[in-house]
């Protein structure tokens, strides 16, 4: 039922996220963080039409997102600018880098910048 109420009203659950998909139209942005292998773009794209840019620190996981429609980024989104350490695990989902806190999203001027690099050399 609460799936259903949720349907309704436009939140719809893709690749284990859930997403509001009330405004999203063919050639919006999306900004996959943390793209491990780029299933959510993959999905979003075939779905709605987006335009994705998945970004993934992990270089292993990175070199397997290999969809032409996805533009990747092998980097990290964290609080500061600059170098961060990187740790990989094992286990890949489980990679991080040391000043990894899960509510701060620093360091996006960055991400805006290279998506406006990447807009300009497409046009």
């Amino acid at each position: 039922m609460l799936r259903n109420i949720l349907r309704r009203a436009g939140i719809i659950k893709v690749r284990d996220h859930w997403i509001y998909t009330g405004n999203l139209r063919s050639g919006n942005i999306v900004l996959d963080l943390g793209a491990n292998k780029g299933l959510f773009s993959k999905a979003m794209h075939e779905s709605y039409g987006s335009c994705c840019y998945a970004v993934e620190p992990n270089p292993e996981l990175y070199d397997g997102i290999d969809y032409e429609f996805i533009t990747k980024l092998n980097s990290a989104v964290t609080s500061s600018n600059g170098p961060v350490d990187f740790y990989i695990s094992d286990n890949a989902e489980a990679s991080k880098s040391r000043s990894h806190r899960p509510s701060t999203f620093g360091g996006m001027g960055r991400i805006q910048e290279w998506i406006e690099r990447e807009n300009e050399t497409a046009a």
